[in-house]
């Protein structure tokens, strides 16, 4: 007799991946047009995406084929985003030291802006912030993570290209 442990994943967490797995669908052209580049059929790729279906989900090379076809990775962003991470795309050149200044510089632009937005609303005697203005500061804070997030993945690129046999 086997244990079964409670899943780690929520109800929440399956209802986004089976949103975005249709938003997937409409970004390939429908069920129909997405089938014609897979390995299965538009019935089944539709069952994937039904919040009714609750234990069928698509396997991961259909995933590939339709998030290649669209160009985007619409269900692997979500995956990674309940996981706690951010996709980064990879660059196809590797980066220069004036790519790598210029982000450094993007970074600083940002930071700047969500610091000098900060001290103009305390400086107004603000000590308690309204739900606007945490989300103004969230999107700003998301701006500079972002801008962190592409300049790291700049500095991997051409650290892998000084590497013996390594390319971008």
């Amino acid at each position: 007799m086997r244990l079964k442990l409670d899943r780690p994943g929520t109800e929440e967490d399956r209802a986004k991946l089976k949103t975005a797995f249709r938003r997937l669908l409409k970004a390939a052209g429908g069920d129909e047009s997405a089938a014609s580049i897979t390995r299965c059929g538009h019935q089944r790729l539709n069952k994937y995406g039904l919040a009714t279906e609750q234990d069928t989900y698509s396997p991961i090379d259909i995933l590939l084929d339709l998030e290649r076809d669209v160009g985007e990775p619409v269900v692997l962003a979500v995956y990674a985003d309940l996981l706690g991470y951010q996709l980064v795309p990879k660059k196809s050149v590797a980066a220069d030291a004036q790519a790598l200044g210029q982000h450094l510089g993007d970074i600083a632009e940002s930071v700047g802006e969500l610091m000098a937005d900060l001290g103009a609303t305390f400086a107004k005697g603000v000590q308690n912030l309204t739900e606007k203005q945490l989300d103004d500061l969230d999107r700003e804070a998301e701006r500079v993570r972002n801008e962190v997030g592409e300049f790291e993945a700049d500095v991997e690129t051409e650290r892998a290209t000084r590497r013996p046999g390594g390319s971008a």
